[in-house]
């Protein structure tokens, strides 16, 4: 699990979102089904896929 976080005041990009691995595919899909849409502290939550190799290289966007 990933979450951004500012650094010394700087933006930081990602910020404001959490970024998991899933060892399975089958976890990933079970989780998006479970949360996308749901209200977590006042805010709608939103789940995508995001690029496993751009989490591997922390570019997070």
């Amino acid at each position: 699990m990933e979450i951004p976080r500012p650094k010394d005041g700087e933006e930081v990009p990602g910020l404001g979102c959490i970024y998991v691995r899933f060892g399975k595919e089958e976890d990933a899909v079970s989780a998006l089904k479970a949360l996308n849409g749901r209200k977590f502290g006042g805010n709608i939550v939103k789940v995508t896929y995001f690029p496993l190799d751009k989490f591997e290289k922390h570019e997070f966007s």
